[in-house]
């Protein structure tokens, strides 16, 4: 790691720039140098299915399903650094039946994670365990794919709770790219989690559209929004706002722009134990 002080050696703004830099790194980046690698998925999977795979980061389990890792996620907590890797299961299936249930588009599939923290020494990643419920998403039996053009969110709430917000991408129907984000929420005392929802950002359904009408197919739009965390008004999580950008379609063969005030809010609610979108009055 770079020694603060060898910065006062140089002089002017750049020096001084340079050094608010160096404070202000994360101490993921300012200790990167030494740690090891996360562990691997095939090693999540152990942990939380306790099965000995074959060290891939898919493989099939009991009863007809599949076990794949799906994001892995590094914090600090009081101290030491944690990193949890999110999997999903698909549904189970024992005939041809389940076989057609498992696959159809509103089938879920569930979530799954394991924990790991790194010990003392800086060197070895300890694992802590898993949980093999934390909820249900995804389509067709399989959770959405990691949206790569996007970075997660995350924020802590007064209580010391994590909430992260995972970018994801799906296909449609007539071949449709929707956005989105997943939601889960760590709980600091015993570091479990729970999934709290999706949370829409945008569709662009540029593979099956036309700018003319005569061909019968839908207008091309495109959309995108920026997630924000939102101090909440009363309890510990936060309030979800979303601001979109582009277009949308408002009827047969008509799209407008979206503005600011196409914002929508989401508040987490209790009895669902999910996000849900905020009504207007």
């Amino acid at each position: 790691m770079i020694d603060p002080r060898t910065i006062f050696a140089g002089r002017g703004r750049v020096a001084t720039l340079a050094l608010l830099l160096i404070l202000a790194m994360p101490t993921w980046a300012a200790d990167g140098a030494t740690q090891p690698p996360v562990p691997k998925p095939g090693d999540v999977l152990d942990t939380i299915y306790q099965i000995k795979g074959d060290g891939s980061s898919t493989y099939s389990i009991a009863n007809g399903a599949t076990a794949t890792f799906w994001y892995g996620h590094r914090y600090d907590l009081k101290g030491k650094h944690y990193y949890t890797g999110f999997a999903y299961q698909t549904p189970d299936i024992y005939n041809k039946a389940d076989e057609e249930k498992a696959t159809a588009p509103d089938a879920k599939a569930t979530i799954t994670q394991g924990s790991f923290v790194l010990d003392a020494s800086g060197k070895k990643w300890t694992a802590l365990g898993g949980q093999p419920y934390l909820g249900e998403f995804g389509g067709g039996g399989k959770a959405d794919e990691i949206d790569e053009k996007r970075q997660a969110q995350t924020y802590w709430t007064a209580a010391g709770d994590q909430v992260l917000a995972v970018p994801t991408v799906s296909t449609a129907a007539g071949g449709t790219d929707v956005t989105a984000d997943d939601v889960f929420v760590l709980n600091h005392e015993d570091r479990s989690w729970k999934y709290v929802g999706n949370i829409g950002i945008g569709t662009d359904n540029g593979a099956g559209c036309s700018s003319s009408p005569s061909d019968g197919l839908p207008p091309c739009i495109s959309s995108t929004a920026t997630l924000e965390f939102v101090k909440p008004q009363s309890g510990d999580l936060p309030e979800i706002r979303t601001v979109p950008k582009g277009t949308m379609i408002t009827g047969p063969g008509k799209t407008r722009t979206l503005t600011a005030s196409d914002a929508t809010t989401y508040r987490y609610d209790a009895k669902s134990e999910a996000y849900q979108e905020v009504k207007a009055h």
